[in-house]
Order: C-alpha cells, then sequence, then structure tokens
C-alpha cells in the first residue's frame, strides 16, 4: 500500500483587531526549477490560476498535480501521492477562504512549500485579514503579491515548462461566485447581486442558514 504524505496546516483563524497581517519567508534561490502544485478543488478556481501565473511570471517551471485537502477541527490536511510529485524540487500547497461582510472578500490565504518528501518547509506567505476597512482588497493582486514574495530571489523570467494534468473522471469543482473588487457598500453592485451572492455562500456551506436570514433581513431592509 503507498504511502500519503500528510502535512497540517491551521486554517481558521480568530480574528481581532483592526488590522491586517503579511507574512512571507522566502525561497533561497536556484534550489527550484519545476515546483508540483496540489490542486485544492475546495478553493475558488481562479486562485489556481493566478498561483500558475505568479509563477509564469518569475519564470518557474511547474506541474499540477492531484491531491486531497480534508478540513478536521479547524485544520487543514493535505495529502498527496509520492508518485504524483516524482521529479519535482518543490511541493506547492495553498488554501484560500472567502467571508461575507456586506460584500464578499477574501479573508485568509496561505502558499506554503515543502521538499517533495515533505521532511522540510521551503517557504511560505500568507494573508490574514482582520476586522478593518482595508480588508476590501484586490483578491487576485494579492495572491500574485504572496507568489512574488515567496519567489522574490527568482528575478529572471524565462518560458517556463507548464505540464498540465488531466481531471479525474466524475470530478467537477464546485460552481464559484464571480471574484468581487468593490471596496465599499457604494460600489459593491446592487442589492440583488448582493442576495445572489449571500445565496451562494450559503450554498456552499461557507455561512450558516442563521447568517444568512439575518444578511438577507438586512439587504431586504435597504431596498
Amino acid at each position: 500500500m503507498k504511502n500519503s504524505y500528510l502535512i497540517l496546516l491551521v486554517a481558521s483563524i480568530l480574528f481581532s483587531g483592526c488590522t491586517t497581517v503579511q507574512k512571507v519567508n522566502k525561497l533561497e534561490a536556484g534550489k527550484v526549477n519545476l515546483v508540483c502544485v496540489v490542486e485544492h478543488k475546495e478553493v475558488r478556481e481562479n486562485v489556481l490560476e493566478v498561483i500558475k501565473e505568479g509563477l509564469t511570471n518569475h519564470g518557474v517551471n511547474y506541474r499540477v498535480v492531484p491531491g486531497s485537502y480534508q478540513i478536521k477541527n479547524n485544520l487543514w490536511y493535505p495529502t498527496v501521492q509520492p508518485e504524483q510529485v516524482a521529479g519535482c524540487d518543490a511541493v506547492l500547497f495553498y488554501v484560500a477562504n472567502w467571508n461575507w461582510d456586506i460584500t464578499m472578500y477574501m479573508k485568509f490565504a496561505n502558499l506554503w512549500m515543502t521538499t517533495p518528501d515533505i521532511k522540510q518547509r521551503l517557504g511560505d506567505a500568507s494573508y490574514d485579514a482582520r476586522a478593518s476597512l482595508n480588508k476590501f482588497i484586490n483578491a487576485r493582486a494579492k495572491i500574485l503579491e504572496l507568489v512574488d514574495g515567496l519567489f522574490e530571489q527568482y528575478k529572471n523570467p524565462g518560458q517556463p515548462t507548464v505540464s498540465k494534468v488531466e481531471p479525474a473522471q466524475n470530478n467537477v469543482s464546485k460552481p464559484l461566485a464571480p471574484e468581487v473588487k468593490k471596496t465599499d457598500s457604494t460600489s459593491s453592485g446592487s442589492t440583488t447581486d448582493k442576495l445572489r451572492e449571500l445565496q451562494a455562500l450559503k450554498k456552499e456551506g461557507l455561512i450558516s442558514e442563521d447568517d444568512y436570514q439575518k444578511k438577507k433581513k438586512q439587504l431586504i431592509d435597504q431596498l
């Protein structure tokens, strides 16, 4: 029986205060030529696309490989089979969570890289949005910023080699609501759009029934 690689990441953070926290432990230069990116199907598809864009910007070769991410007691447990990461110099895992406050915003994102045997962490970059007005940021730009910080030493973009992995049969990603880039209630779209976003959050299990009804009433009262 083949062994699975297992690493542990705290994926749920208790947010307090009024600031955002961003931390980056960058990679050493010249030690990573091919990165295996372990796809996280519970995260919005565009997150993976932005990560790939960031790797391309730094001339880093990558290969997207299948894996699994399970959450238990507010902790993420990603696994990947050894044969999937064979030939890679590093493995990249990622998580990103969205929340609702007038509109949707990215409240947490983390990228971390390990050696293929998962015994050594090579680098990581995280973003933690707390209860403050500046949490309404452009998620795409922020993820690119995390990738840039992680690969800061890789300054010479080339033409990266990309190896794509065909999706498994009958493995359909969850429909994703469009990314919201507005920064205040007056520019975040109509109340109808907000109601649709709220319903999508409930459908995906990201908010409880009580939260859904409370936010729904607030939006309807604004009409």
